[in-house]
């Protein structure tokens, strides 16, 4: 949460147009209030926001009604449509594929999300199940804490599909078991065949999409969470030869593009990298060229030319929010963030984000303002860098090569 957002899917969208790309997890039972569908139905009577659903429409009020509980909203003088459109608006078509992640764990939440989605060109709705932090898992009793319900989740995922109207396929993400130790065993791996037979037997989900670890509920945090529990790989291809009319996808300890290529080799459906992207989005710009066979919008795209083509993006985007009226002070720092690697390594590289951070605060000027001073501070070699990274085919000019040695020793 809090790193594929609009703006970072926009950014990275100009490294690769094939990669699918997915939503940050969006709480589906704050859509469902923030939109107004929950004072629309009675009070959120379920059975009222599922025949809602089944109409495929809605209307937004204008505002949400005194008393409700999400009068937050009103007091920032944003309409329940500008609310939910802040949360689920593509930047543009060319960001499509994405696929929009929810969690929740009632039906009338999840139909309600799909319901809002059907406005927007998102190419899937996909289930977490695998969210180990507290507060999703234990307060909010969804996450990965869902693994150990696997007839909710076909009933979460039915709901999906009933508020879709059946337009968007319905994928589940999920971790290998969850319970509240790290160690993981032959019966772990029995619950993993449990949960995926009766979650595709009792719904239309046909993909998974597998992080290779068990979710610890209770104990241990997020980030401990994604390094203390074993990766077991084995488990996923099993499962995948098990059920071999379902597709996998592989999630955990993937940080590199060969990590990916190797799993995509031996057998598995699709790859599912997080962090490592949001880190270094550019090792993973070859991903066109050496996955999908194609060119890629970075081929041939200078570091200083992808910033720019990201700052008429950023523009675009801030005049939006103010005409609309729902700029918030902050915003800026957001739509900056995806940038402040981009020249990693390089001479400048500190020199930029300091310029950048000190900037964002400036909304006097234009975001495409802002990264031009902060190209005016780099040498010309750091600015003209090729967006690929080097391949095991290619080595990189002996000039760039020595610069990023200095920039590392300074």
């Amino acid at each position: 949460m809090d790193y594929t957002d609009r703006h970072f899917r926009a950014f990275f969208r100009l490294l690769s147009r094939r990669t699918t790309l997915y939503t940050e997890m969006i709480a589906s039972p704050s859509l469902l209030h923030s939109s107004g569908i929950h004072a629309a139905t009675e009070g959120g009577k379920r059975e009222e926001i599922l025949k809602l659903c089944d109409t495929g429409r809605f209307e937004f009020p204008d505002r949400l009604p005194e008393g409700s509980s999400r009068q937050g909203a009103r007091k920032e003088g944003r309409t329940p449509f500008q609310k939910v459109d802040a949360v689920l608006r593509l930047s543009s078509e060319e960001e499509t594929p994405v696929v929009l992640q929810l969690g929740g764990c009632d039906e009338e939440s999840m139909a309600a999300s799909a319901l809002l989605a059907r406005a927007y060109s998102y190419s899937a709705l996909n289930l977490n199940c695998g969210c180990p932090s507290p507060t999703v898992s234990d307060s909010g009793g969804f996450g990965a804490s869902l693994m150990q319900r696997p007839q909710l989740v076909a009933s979460l995922c039915r709901a999906l599909e009933r508020g879709c109207g059946g337009t968007l396929p319905v994928t589940v993400k999920c971790r290998i078991a969850a319970g509240n130790s790290a160690e993981t065993t032959e019966v772990h791996y029995e619950e993993l065949c449990k949960f995926v037979k009766t979650v595709s037997s009792e719904s239309s989900v046909t993909h998974f999409a597998v992080h290779a670890r068990k979710a610890v509920l209770g104990g241990l945090s997020p980030a401990a969470n994604r390094s203390i529990p074993p990766l077991r790989y084995d488990f996923v291809y099993r499962v995948k030869e098990k059920f071999p009319d379902l597709s996998f996808s592989i999630n955990g300890g993937l940080n590199t593009l060969e990590d990916v290529k190797e799993h995509l080799s031996a057998g598995l459906d699709g790859t599912m990298v997080g962090r490592a992207v949001v880190a270094d989005p550019l090792h993973f710009a070859r991903i066109d060229r050496e996955v999908f066979s194609e060119a890629g919008p970075a081929d041939t795209t200078t570091r200083g030319d992808l910033l720019k083509r990201y700052g008429s993006y950023c523009d675009e985007e801030d005049r939006r929010q103010r005409e609309e009226g729902t700029w918030r002070p902050g915003a800026r720092a957001a739509m900056l963030k995806p940038t402040h690697h981009l020249f990693a390594g390089l001479p400048g590289s500190r020199r930029f984000k300091q310029i950048v951070t000190e900037k964002q605060s400036h909304h006097d000027l234009e975001v495409s303002d802002i990264f031009e001073e902060a190209l005016s501070a780099l040498p010309s070699l750091t600015v003209d860098a090729p967006c690929l990274p080097p391949d095991e085919n290619s080595s990189e000019p002996r000039q760039l090569q020595h610069a990023r040695s200095e920039e590392v020793a300074h």
